[in-house]
């Protein structure tokens, strides 16, 4: 019975070890998953050009957003924690480069381009609360912050949808 002990024992320890080893390589996964993302929409607004439709670029950057809003995801759900130096603020991410660069010079001054900016910095904002709950081990708040980011990305989106659509009809007017 001693030597099964010690069996069941060294088993545990080698199934923690590998846990662990997991973990790790998750965690080291979500990093470069990230560094790659952020280096793609680098390289890809050298890429943003008058070639490009306008649907296109509001796509893309849904698109970022959406991957964003999927990271604190994992964040909550499977404890792919976000380091304090990948939570950007909203206008260090990809939609806030854009928003405060290109997007500014060419939509500031519509209404539904400037309602973009409030839901988006109480998003980061709720994203840093929800890494901060993870951080306490307080998975409920997480929980709850995972809640509101998913009503506030809807907003964002509806207004990036919006933006597409007012600009669309203007560059259709303009065109008539």
């Amino acid at each position: 019975s001693q030597q099964a002990a010690a069996n069941a024992e060294q088993t545990s320890r080698i199934v923690q070890a590998q846990i662990e080893s997991i973990q790790q390589l998750n965690q080291q996964n979500s990093e470069t998953t990230s560094a790659v993302e952020r280096l793609m929409f680098v390289l890809g607004r050298f890429r943003l050009s008058e070639q490009e439709s306008f649907e296109e670029k509001i796509n893309t950057f849904k698109r970022a957003h959406l991957k964003w809003v999927e990271r604190v995801e994992r964040m909550v759900h499977h404890g792919e924690m976000i380091t304090r130096d990948q939570l950007v603020s909203h206008k260090k991410c990809a939609l806030g480069t854009w928003y405060y660069s290109v997007g500014q010079q060419q939509f500031g001054h519509l209404p539904e381009f400037q309602a973009i900016e409030p839901p988006h910095a109480r998003l980061h904002q709720i994203a840093a609360q929800a890494v901060d709950a993870m951080e306490q081990g307080d998975k409920a708040r997480a929980e709850q912050c995972m809640e509101d980011i998913r009503v506030v990305s809807k907003e964002i989106v509806g207004w990036l949808d919006q933006l597409y659509a007012r600009a669309t009809k203007s560059q259709a007017q303009q065109a008539a």
